[in-house]
């Protein structure tokens, strides 16, 4: 199966570029997703809590208050852990990206610019030369 999507190889700061650009996306969406099941989670929790039978006491002397407590505290606590994580991977994409696009602008394209007008020059002379050739005949 060959993959429709060309992959920038022809420089290494291009590929470190467009690498980062995915992992920015990658983590933008990881975070809205960790605070969306997050909060379905916990929204869950509370219903369940609310939907145990008694009353306020019944609930504290069998313990399953404190064990949804308990739950909800390591749902919040997951969610914190997850955005830090996320948050390192978001830091790690734009410095990435920074510097794969700045070192592409500054290294390689004047290289490629430099190189695109000497085949132009190259190639108005041959032109030259053969309209040259032909009005000499």
């Amino acid at each position: 199966m060959e993959s429709k999507i060309p992959l920038p190889t022809d420089n290494i700061y291009k590929f470190y570029a467009m690498f980062g650009l995915l992992l920015l996306i990658t983590s933008i969406l990881g975070t809205i997703w960790v605070g969306t099941s997050t909060n379905e989670k916990l929204h869950y929790l509370v219903k369940e809590y609310e939907s145990i039978p008694g009353t306020e006491e019944v609930k504290e002397k069998t313990g399953i208050g404190k064990f949804i407590e308990a739950r909800i505290k390591a749902q919040v606590k997951n969610k914190q852990t997850y955005i830090y994580g996320l948050s390192g991977t978001t830091t790690i994409a734009i410095l990435l990206m920074f510097y794969g696009f700045r070192q592409w602008h500054t290294k390689i394209q004047p290289k490629q610019d430099e190189y695109f007008d000497l085949q132009l020059q190259k190639l108005k002379r041959e032109i030259e030369s053969t309209e040259n050739k032909t009005a000499q005949k």
